[in-house]
C-alpha cells in the first residue's frame, strides 16, 4: 500500500475546510472614523459626554467583518438596506469600511446582529452589548 504525501494530506485537510476569514477594524482609526461621518459635529455628538465616546468606541470591539464561502442562514439584514448618512459609492473593502457610517442595530443587548454585504461573501456581525 502506498502512503500518502505529507503534502497531499495537509492540501486534503486545508481543502475540506470551508473557506472564511475575520477582519477587525483597527481602534487607531477611531478618531479618523468618526471624523468622516460627524466632522465638525463629533466634539459635540462624541467626545463630550465620556460614556457616549466609551460607547463608540466599544462597537469597534464588538463588530468583526467575516468573509466566508458559506451561505448565511437565519436573521439577518443586507447591508444596501441600511440608511447611511454619507452616500457611498465605493466597491466594499473590509479595510475601508466604516460602520459609524450607517444606522446599524449597535445597541442591542440580547443576540448578535448580522448583515451581509450585498454580492460579496462578507458578513458584519456586531455583538450585543454587555
Amino acid at each position: 500500500m502506498k502512503q500518502v504525501s505529507p503534502f497531499l494530506m495537509l492540501l486534503f485537510l486545508v481543502t475540506s475546510f470551508t473557506y472564511s476569514q475575520t477582519f477587525k477594524i483597527d481602534s487607531a482609526n477611531f478618531d479618523e472614523l468618526i471624523a468622516q461621518v460627524y466632522g465638525e459635529r463629533a466634539q459635540d455628538l462624541i467626545y463630550k459626554d465620556s460614556k457616549v465616546l466609551e460607547t463608540y468606541k466599544s462597537i469597534l470591539n464588538r463588530l468583526e467583518i467575516i468573509k466566508s464561502s458559506e451561505e448565511v442562514k437565519g436573521d439577518y439584514q443586507f447591508l444596501s438596506t441600511v440608511p447611511s448618512y454619507k452616500p457611498l459609492n465605493q466597491v466594499f473593502s473590509p479595510k475601508n469600511f466604516n460602520p459609524y457610517n450607517y444606522k446599524m442595530d449597535f445597541f442591542r443587548k440580547d443576540e448578535t446582529v448580522y448583515y451581509v454585504v450585498d454580492n460579496t461573501e462578507y458578513v458584519i456581525l456586531i455583538k450585543p452589548l454587555k
